[in-house]
């Protein structure tokens, strides 16, 4: 993990990872540039030609999961609206 700076490479690492059920990706001691080779190469091991597909297929629990400060921020916004 990078300290308190998330790259979005680490949520997507995290969402592998949960989709898979196992540690595919590193996600300790991995740089952005390494996670994004991390990521290409298992997302293109299983069949996916670009990462937007591979998210689509995601399940809603493991994006919401992996993406957790996105959804809080998002539904924090959604209260303020109402």
């Amino acid at each position: 993990m990078q300290g308190d700076r998330v790259a979005i490479e680490e949520w997507v690492g995290k969402l592998i990872n949960l989709e898979l059920g196992r540690d595919a990706i590193e996600l300790k001691h991995s740089d952005v540039k390494s996670l994004k080779s991390q990521i290409l190469t298992i997302i293109r091991t299983y069949g996916y030609k670009t990462l937007t597909k591979f998210i689509l297929s995601c399940k809603l629990e493991n994006l919401e999961i992996a993406f957790k400060p996105l959804v809080d921020t998002l539904k924090s916004l959604e209260r303020i609206e109402e």
